[in-house]
């Protein structure tokens, strides 16, 4: 295994932090709650109130473990542990990043995180593209466009919203052919979001 450090076989004793990246878009639910199972199985610690959407905070009487996200398609977090938390704070590190392996994870070096960052960044860029795309592939099935004057109305519609004119059977088939071509691209595009957010950034050389 390798720690935080990026030496192979590192033990664990001492150790306070963790940066690691799962094959996930962003923090999502099943997440927090994987790693608020982990975290809390023992010692007292309990998650912070508060949205989870870019850290997450647990605390117990004499510590805290703060989770930052650092990139997103896929997650990159680092795990922390605040000074006081003692040996209580290093088993719940060591639990988090354990349920983070179960599920396809792995511990990132010091080293290898900005190059996982860079391309977390990129990723990131080009997710942002694709959600705005498949919005747009969605949208194109609630409607049906005029083939006189070229408006959008409901794709329910009969008659068309802008001009009057009752949809003919033409009109019905182009409509149809459309939302068609929509429903198949909005699997292309979902299927590439979900690459983008389980495939693994190339390994860094040596690695």
């Amino acid at each position: 295994m390798t720690g935080p450090g990026g030496a192979p076989g590192r033990r664990w004793i001492g150790r306070t932090y963790a940066h690691l990246l799962l094959p996930l878009p962003y923090l999502t639910d099943a997440a927090v709650r994987l790693l608020d199972d982990a975290v809390t199985a023992a010692d007292g610690w309990r998650p912070a109130d508060g949205p989870a959407a870019a850290a997450r905070v647990w605390r117990r009487r004499t510590g805290e473990l703060r989770l930052a996200v650092l990139g997103r398609y896929p997650l990159i977090v680092t795990l922390g542990v605040r000074p006081g938390a003692g040996a209580a704070g290093r088993r719940a590190l060591r639990r988090a990043a354990d349920a983070a392996l179960a599920v396809d994870g792995r511990l990132v070096g010091d080293t290898e995180l900005p190059h996982r960052l860079a391309s977390a960044a990129d990723r990131a860029a080009a997710a942002a593209d694709l959600r705005a795309e498949l919005t747009a592939a969605r949208a194109a099935r609630t409607r049906r466009t005029c083939g006189a004057c070229r408006a959008d109305s409901g794709a329910a519609a009969t008659h068309c919203d802008a001009c009057g004119r009752r949809f003919d059977a033409a009109d019905d088939a182009a409509r149809d052919a459309a939302h068609a071509a929509a429903a198949e691209r909005t699997a292309v595009l979902a299927a590439e979001l979900d690459r983008l957010a389980a495939d693994r950034p190339m390994r860094a050389t040596g690695e």
